[in-house]
């Protein structure tokens, strides 16, 4: 009876191993997407600054009950019915000095454009890859498309790591025949 029970619990977290390995993997792949943006898949929108904002609050982890800032660059261009939204974890911070620069440079300008894909053309809070004003760039492109690389990258090694595991403990025949036929 004992012998049952814990097949019934050893399959049970390895399926959720599997689920989850599939759900890393999955959000791996989906943040690789934006190291593969090209700027000819961008497009531009043009206007006046409607508003712009900053805005920093706390976030409390549910697992560890830690709280971490969270800051957050919002403005609007004039007659776009959408919102363009800069985010980003600072920890312990009050501030990020980043998005007030930026925010103080798109005050200052006369007029801003901002790149986004051409397939977010139409949401209303699409991805942003770049913002320019008349005066100077004040969001690199380059700078947006690898910030997240290391992470992107854990991201699917782990992912890939859970899957591999989860099918060597289900076919572990299969994957000792697969590294001996290689020796």
């Amino acid at each position: 009876m004992t012998g049952r029970k814990n097949d019934s619990l050893s399959r049970y977290h390895s399926n959720r191993l599997f689920i989850f390995g599939l759900f890393v993997t999955g959000f791996g792949i989906y943040q690789f997407s934006t190291l593969l943006t090209f700027r000819s898949q961008l497009t531009e929108i043009k206007g006046l600054l409607s508003s712009v904002d900053t805005y920093v609050t706390t976030v409390t982890e549910r697992s560890r009950g830690s709280k971490t800032q969270k800051s957050e660059l919002i403005f609007y261009i004039s007659g776009r019915q959408q919102k363009f939204r800069l985010v980003e974890n600072i920890g312990n911070d009050c501030r990020n000095e980043e998005f007030e620069k930026i925010k103080k440079d798109l005050k200052r300008a006369d007029s801003i454009t901002v790149w986004v894909k051409k397939t977010g053309l139409d949401t209303y809070e699409p991805k942003i890859f770049q913002i320019d004003t008349d005066r100077k760039t004040i969001l690199e492109f380059g700078k947006v498309r690898t910030k997240d690389f290391g992470l992107t990258l854990f991201f699917l090694f782990l992912g890939i790591g859970l899957l591999t595991f989860y099918f060597w403990t289900i076919y572990p025949e299969k994957f000792q025949k697969l590294l001996s036929d290689d020796l």
